[in-house]
């Protein structure tokens, strides 16, 4: 079974404390550099904590989950724009 990295796991800590003070916007762009940098192994572990938060819904997910894009609203009267967070 492999567990998070340690630094992983601190990664989603400092996310999870933007989320908690409201910042959703923080927390998504962490989240989409800690996958981006991450072994596929990791990565699905970092996914499977995005899934544990209900936060699913500010990414999505192409290439077989290898790349992970943000999904961030442009301005409140207008639709969703795609921000492409991979190097």
């Amino acid at each position: 079974m492999v567990n998070l990295s340690k630094s992983n796991a601190q990664g989603i800590k400092t996310a999870r404390q933007h989320l908690m003070l409201g910042n959703a916007g923080a927390y998504t762009r962490s989240m989409a550099g800690l996958h981006r940098a991450a072994s596929a192994a990791q990565q699905s572990l970092i996914w499977s904590e995005v899934l544990r938060d209900e936060m699913q819904h500010h990414f999505t997910r192409i290439h077989d989950g290898k790349t992970l894009l943000t999904i961030e609203p442009a301005r409140e009267d207008d639709d969703l724009v795609l921000v492409e967070m991979a190097a």
